[in-house]
């Protein structure tokens, strides 16, 4: 096998392992009062290759000025187009709701139940500390990471400012289809030297 997809799937074992540790372990993933009753069960994770024309079609589909992964990675850090290079992955996970929580709210016709509201609250807090272990666990190691809502081109409140980073609105797109899961994306750039271990993706 190639030695450049022994080092993507090495990579991507890697990054999805890192991700699947932190919600099984952190205590962050726990109903308040509850230390036994996780908010999300095990991620499902899945890996995109930055440069897919695929995210050039944002541009035609939301606007001219949603960014692909790219560009939101070098804007990121003030850097130049030409400082991305064109080994960027993209990183997806999904935090599935956890069936206790899901057949409690079955059961409501007025109200959300007590579960499903703290998932709402305490899943997106959750969420949050994720997105944030995840940029620094690949800052540490030597790579250009940025995550949407962490990115200083956004406000306190999550709108982002002009210009738009591509993935948020994939992302929010998503969350209105399928309603129950968390989404976030993550893009990483390999630090220099490194450049073969940047090229992990895989089918979701």
């Amino acid at each position: 096998m190639d030695a450049q997809i022994l080092a993507a799937e090495k990579m991507a074992q890697i990054i999805e392992s890192e991700i699947k540790s932190f919600v099984r372990e952190s205590p962050l993933n726990r109903m308040p009062g509850e230390a036994d009753t996780p908010i999300f069960e095990e991620p499902l994770v899945g890996f995109a290759d930055g440069s897919d024309p695929l995210f050039q079609e944002f541009k035609t589909i939301i606007g001219p000025n949603h960014l692909t992964p790219i560009e939101a990675l070098v804007l990121s850090y003030n850097k130049q187009p030409e400082d991305g290079g064109k080994l960027v992955s993209v990183v997806s996970w999904i935090l599935p709701i956890t069936k206790k929580t899901r057949e409690s709210n079955r059961e409501q016709d007025k109200v959300p139940a007590k579960y499903w509201a703290y998932t709402k609250w305490y899943g997106e807090k959750f969420n949050a500390a994720l997105r944030k272990h995840v940029v620094d666990s690949f800052k540490i190691r030597g790579y250009m990471t940025t995550a949407p809502r962490l990115a200083t081109l956004f406000q306190n409140t999550g709108r982002p400012q002009r210009p738009i980073l591509q993935l948020v609105g994939a992302a929010c797109c998503l969350r209105r289809r399928i309603g129950n899961v968390s989404v976030w994306r993550i893009v990483l750039l390999p630090k220099k030297g490194r450049p073969t271990e940047s090229a992990v993706w895989l089918s979701m």
